[in-house]
Order: structure tokens, then sequence, then C-alpha cells
């Protein structure tokens, strides 16, 4: 059963909780990864560095931002992920005490993977939930598309020229798409946009937004950031997006994306900052692609 959207009348609150749950299960299976490492090197351990950073990784709830809203709080889906995100916890912790101690036997790892499965299950129906909540979601990516996009954008713009703090947007672009899409298909190229959607979000900051803009080109928001401070973020995306090949059966593509960027000033229409960040994308494929450039 979907959620009732509540709070401000577009959806806003329900779609920041989206954005940020994403994120958060990005960042649990990170830590999934680093738990089962940990568990089979337990020599690896060092109590106020891995063992710390794999729980706060796996804390699915504490990698939101802000609190979620109470349409999603009350709903049953939620309510059940948490208790078998805290059941699951419990449990890491104590295969990792075991671990530490050479305790560790096929009863409690058992146990471990029984109860994240049983969290899989439920963050699946509440990404489900929220999901048929929403009618601004990308279908092949998952993000926000541009309706999404003019609603959040008109806010955040408001609220920097209330509060005086920062506002930098951010165009991105695959490189050389169109020739992944002609070498391998369309259906490839689909699991490329895909897996890049993935790794922005996984790159990006809790109070960050991504927006498939269309295409092969993607818009970010980052809000109290300065261009500065979004360089820093940006950089990060840039380099995740082509860390690894992109791989399908027997296919494999190192997918490299430019970026242009701009702060939203404090003067004049806001959805000047698009286009001047449009023209620094294309200085960047002008420069060579796969690089960052700052709009004059």
């Amino acid at each position: 059963m979907s959620l009732t959207i509540g709070g401000e009348p577009d959806g806003v609150d329900l779609r920041r909780f989206h954005g940020q749950f994403r994120r958060g299960l990005l960042m649990h299976r990170k830590g999934r990864l680093g738990l089962f490492f940990l568990l089979q090197f337990p020599q690896s351990i060092v109590a106020s560095t891995s063992g710390l950073d794999v729980r706060t990784q796996l804390d699915v709830v504490k990698c939101l931002a802000d609190e979620p809203p109470e349409s999603v709080r009350a709903h049953r889906s939620y309510q059940d992920m948490v208790q078998l995100l805290t059941r699951a916890m419990e449990l890491a912790d104590d295969a990792l005490a075991k671990a530490q101690n050479r305790q560790l036997d096929t009863r409690v790892f058992s146990a471990l993977l029984e109860a994240l499965l049983a969290f899989d299950r439920s963050a699946d129906v509440l990404d489900s939930d929220v999901t048929s909540s929403l009618t601004d979601i990308d279908a092949l990516t998952g993000l926000f598309n541009r309706a999404a996009l003019d609603r959040d954008f008109r806010r955040e713009a408001a609220k920097a020229l209330r509060s005086g703090r920062p506002l930098t947007v951010a165009m991105v672009d695959a490189d050389h798409f169109k020739k992944v899409n002609d070498t391998h298909g369309h259906d490839f190229g689909d699991v490329v946009l895909n897996v890049l959607a993935h790794r922005f979000v996984e790159s990006l900051r809790p109070g960050d937004l991504v927006y498939r803009y269309g295409g092969e080109e993607f818009l970010v928001l980052l809000p109290d950031t300065d261009v500065a401070g979004a360089v820093v973020v940006l950089e990060r995306l840039r380099l995740r997006a082509c860390s690894t090949p992109i791989t399908q059966d027997d296919i494999a593509v190192t997918q490299a994306v430019s970026i242009g960027v701009a702060p939203v000033l404090t003067e004049g229409d806001p959805e000047d900052a698009v286009l001047r960040a449009d023209e620094a994308l294309y200085q960047a494929k002008d420069q060579g692609r796969n690089r960052l450039v700052v709009a004059s």
C-alpha cells in the first residue's frame, strides 16, 4: 500500500526522504561488504575505526540527513524496516565480537544472514511504497525527474535568497554516450545510466539532490554549498563514475562524465545558473571531457 503524501502540498518531504533513503541503502550495502570482510579477517578489526565505520554505514536510519516525515514514520512498512534493521545490527555486533575472540560459528553467521535478508525484504517494500506514492520519479534510473526539479529548484533558490546561504547547481553529462548505444545497444545504454545514477547518489551528501535532466544528462543541486565546496563533492562524483567498468555479460565500459558548475546568484533569474552550468559543461567537453569546469 502506497504512502499518503503529507506535509508540504507537493510532496517535497516525501521526495526528500526517498532520495536520502536510496543513499542510505547504498551506504548500507557498502557497510555490509565491510562487515563480511571483518568477519573473514577479524584481525583487521580496530575498535576505533573499522568496526565503527562498518556499523555507521549499516545504519540506514542514521544515514538520513532529516527525520522521515510523519507519513513515513507512521507507516507499517517503515516501522517493520526499523525493527528488522535493529535486529540485524545487534546480530552484526554479536558476530563481530565473536569473530574478534575467534568464537564465530555457523549458527551465529546464519542468524546474521537471515536477519539481513529479512531487512532487505522490508527495505524493498518500503521503497516500493514510497515510489508508488510519487509521480516524479524517472522510471529508468529511480532519480527525480524534471517535474520534481522544477519544484525543488524554485524552493531551494527562494530559500537561498531568504537566508543568504549559497546554492550551487551542476550539469553532468555521460561522455561519448551515443557511442555506447551505437556499439552495444540501447539496452546496455540503459544499464550504464542506471549504474551511473547509483554512483551519483552514493557520491553525494545526504542533503544534495540529483535529477535525470534528460537523455544522458543529469542535474545536481547542492544547497548551503558554495562553488569551492561543490567542486570537492562533484570531483568525488566524477571519479566515482569511472572508478570501475560497468559490465553486462561480456560487455565492459568505463563511463566517464563531464561536469559544469555554477553558483545560483542572489540577483537575477535563478534559471540563469542552469544555463551557465550548461555552458561550463560544454567547455569541459571541448577541453577533452572527463573533467569539471566552473562557470566564469
